[in-house]
């Protein structure tokens, strides 16, 4: 996907020209990612929408920006440290098989994970 695709994620965002430029920067340098200590949500948005991996390079990721790595690809939750009940509930939702990567998934999580199987055709 090109970047343009990026910015139109995170058109609800303020960013500025700057911030626009950081993104497409890093982008193209997932491995710089880790130098910058208080990225804006909308950055962090549209970096783990680009590839959900970089959420691992992300100091203090934001709980939307989790949202929108574990939407890219429920396994995001593997970077998570303590994910919230929302966050797993998110994962196991999208896919079932994320609960894997969980240690003490909650009985709803559990529910979820039934749920979700059942639901399978």
């Amino acid at each position: 996907m090109n970047f343009q695709y990026y910015l139109e994620i995170v058109s609800n965002y303020k960013l500025t020209k700057a911030d626009k430029e950081l993104i497409k920067n890093l982008i193209e340098n997932p491995d710089k990612i880790k130098d910058f200590e208080d990225l804006k949500e909308g950055i962090q948005v549209a970096l783990v929408s680009n590839d959900f991996r970089n959420i691992e390079h992300i100091k203090n990721p934001t709980i939307k920006t989790q949202l929108a790595a574990i939407k890219q690809n429920p396994s995001a939750i593997r970077y998570f440290v303590n994910p919230s009940e929302e966050l797993q509930l998110a994962a196991v939702k999208r896919d079932a098989s994320a609960i894997r990567y969980l240690r003490n998934p909650s009985e709803e999580v559990k529910d979820a994970v039934k749920e979700n199987i059942a639901a399978r055709p």
